[in-house]
């Protein structure tokens, strides 16, 4: 996997619960002042409930987040956080755990494809197959078509050992080991015995599906670095920020003496430069006061 950058950091549960605490406090406060009262109600309430304060990306919590819009057949939620976790996670990634995160992709597709038709919703089937059509169009309008070399090998260990054909099943370039078909699956009356399809109505392939994909969201945040937030307020309580804050703070007390001192010399200069002006003025003056000599000289 691709090395990403962790901040080394000695923190101690007490310090991390307070960065965690401040952390809240300025969402909180962001939410407050987008005016996001639903989001404020159950922020807090579920800082209520987390007893334990926990400080790390979990990846059951991650996995359960995939698996709910699943039960309850609702695609725009899936994509939204697939979307996220590729965003934040999955872009550093080096091209084997690429493609493993794009199998694992097609899989969570495949798993709401078929927990859709069980429960007789086709048409939730056929809107998730849509979407996916929608931007894989327009994926092919601003970037080329690639295929990463693991692919098949990755899909293809998601086979149950009895039902696992006798090769790898053909790698298309844009949607990976045999999607098309499945955009014809909501409209095949029995897709549970269809050779293609039915793998993946089994059990023992959609737990195999789940496992992996906590697993590989389990690697993946070990070594993901914590949320900005979070750094922003642990790097705003370091030690190394306090000594600039007192640092700064030195410098603006030295500043400010320098502008006083700047005043009183600038003062001292106009008294001085007044009283050469009042001397000039008066030397002036007298001399013009002064009789005149009487002349009679040699050479008057």
């Amino acid at each position: 996997m691709a090395q990403m950058a962790t901040p080394e950091t000695t923190t101690s549960p007490s310090a991390q619960r307070k960065a965690l605490d401040a952390a809240d406090e300025v969402v909180l406060e962001y939410v407050a002042f987008r005016g996001f009262n639903e989001v404020f109600r159950a922020l807090n309430a579920a800082r209520a409930d987390d007893a334990t304060r926990r400080g790390a990306y979990d990846a059951t919590f991650a996995t359960d987040a995939l698996l709910k819009p699943i039960q309850t057949l609702d695609h725009a939620a899936l994509l939204d956080a697939w979307d996220f976790l590729s965003s934040r996670f999955f872009r550093r990634l080096d091209a084997e755990m690429t493609a493993h995160a794009q199998a694992l992709e097609r899989g969570v597709y495949r798993a709401y494809c078929v927990a859709a038709v069980k429960r007789g919703e086709r048409q939730k089937a056929t809107q998730l197959l849509t979407e996916l059509a929608r931007r894989d169009a327009a994926d092919a309008t601003s970037k080329p078509p690639s295929a990463p070399k693991q692919d098949a090998e990755v899909v293809w260990a998601l086979y149950d050992d009895d039902d696992r054909p006798t090769k790898p099943p053909p790698v298309d370039a844009r949607n990976g080991a045999r999607w098309r078909e499945w955009f014809a699956m909501p409209h095949v009356p029995r897709p549970d015995r269809d050779p293609l399809f039915a793998p993946y109505f089994k059990r023992e392939w959609h737990d195999a599906l789940v496992l992996s994909l906590r697993n590989f969201l389990a690697t993946v945040f070990a070594s993901a670095p914590p949320p900005k937030l979070l750094l922003l307020q642990t790097w705003h309580s370091s030690q190394a920020q306090q000594k600039l804050r007192e640092e700064l703070q030195s410098a603006r007390s030295e500043r400010e003496a320098l502008v006083e001192d700047l005043v009183r010399t600038r003062a001292t200069r106009d008294t001085l430069a007044g009283t050469v002006r009042d001397l000039l003025v008066a030397h002036h003056h007298g001399h013009r006061a002064s009789p005149a000599k009487p002349r009679g000289g040699l050479f008057d």
